[in-house]
């Protein structure tokens, strides 16, 4: 078996993938706490994936990384917990826009606190400047290949 190089635990990769997860379980975690028990993680990221305008299907999955399939499962299940809807994209009538629910406010704000409390978490353990430190840097390598927000 081939063994991993010394620096795989500090390879960048694994370490944003390891620092996503970790905030993830941590907004299930919170969100639970709040009685948002019928959230999976994978339902928590497919809502962080779908913009404010509206997502399609079809990019909801791409950035997901799963079959459109699947990922109509998935909004099914969203829907059906009343956290999204859909409704027919204008300029494709065969295709549907994803936005989060008009009457989810209560889950919207319960869910932006907690991404703050996070943040605060996050803050405290950097210490100083360390979070806008990686928020920076974080756009910084995004933007350069078109992926910044």
């Amino acid at each position: 078996m081939t063994q991993p190089p010394d620096s795989y635990d500090d390879n960048i990769g694994r370490l944003l993938s390891l620092a996503m997860r970790d905030f993830q379980t941590r907004c299930a975690e919170k969100l639970h706490a709040r009685g948002y028990t019928q959230l999976s993680a994978t339902h928590l990221t497919i809502l962080s994936y779908i913009e404010p305008t509206g997502t399609r299907i079809v990019t909801l999955a791409e950035r997901a990384g799963m079959t459109k399939q699947s990922m109509g499962d998935l909004i099914r299940e969203l829907e059906a917990q009343g956290y999204v809807e859909r409704s027919l994209d204008p300029n494709d009538k065969r295709a549907f826009i994803i936005k989060m629910a008009q009457n989810n406010g209560s889950f919207m704000t319960d869910a932006f606190a907690i991404m703050a409390e996070i943040q605060a978490e996050y803050a405290a353990a950097l210490g100083g400047s360390g979070l806008d430190d990686l928020r920076r840097l974080l756009k910084l390598l995004l933007n350069r290949n078109g992926f910044g927000g």
